[in-house]
């Protein structure tokens, strides 16, 4: 995380647009772009991050007015005899805390979607209805067909499963 802006967006974004397009790295803002999205993409937020574009903006901004303003502003009000905030580890809660977020936030947002779990459920009756109908009829004369019906267990359990690994 280094700053790539700092200071008002402006009207409809066009301070923040003009300042990145002064960056040379910067591609310009097509017609009928959301301001939003188009920075993210240009400073490495969105999908493909650029590391030198990257830092070309880092290295743009540490030389920009704002960053001068903002140095002088905090030089104003900070004081020099604060100590320097250390931490003693990297991260501020253990891994099985964080894991454990993670998991409760997205247990939260699997039960708000209930017409995500309906539509998985009509699959797996799809699929119920499908492997059902082919083995209606089937007797239970020999020992293949005992082997049979174990095979149709695990290709359903095995396509129920691989559609909710995809699905999930």
């Amino acid at each position: 995380g280094f700053l790539a802006y700092i200071g008002p967006t402006g009207k409809m974004s066009q301070d923040l647009i003009s300042y990145l397009e002064g960056i040379p790295a910067i591609t310009p803002i097509g017609e009928d772009v959301n301001p939003a999205n188009w920075m993210l993409d240009e400073v490495g937020g969105g999908a493909n991050p650029n590391p030198e574009k990257q830092q070309q903006i880092v290295e743009h901004f540490s030389s920009s007015e704002p960053c001068k303003a903002l140095q002088a502003d905090l030089d104003a009000n900070s004081s020099p005899t604060a100590e320097a905030i250390k931490f003693e580890k990297r991260y501020a809660a253990p891994w099985t805390k964080q894991f454990h977020q993670l998991y409760y936030r997205a247990g939260r947002v699997y039960r708000r979607s209930p017409e995500y779990s309906v539509i998985r459920t009509l699959v797996m009756f799809v699929f119920a209805v499908i492997f059902g109908t082919a083995y209606w009829d089937m007797g239970w004369n020999i020992e293949t067909d005992f082997w049979l019906r174990l095979a149709f267990i695990y290709t359903t359990t095995f396509y129920c499963g691989l559609t909710f690994l995809i699905s999930g």
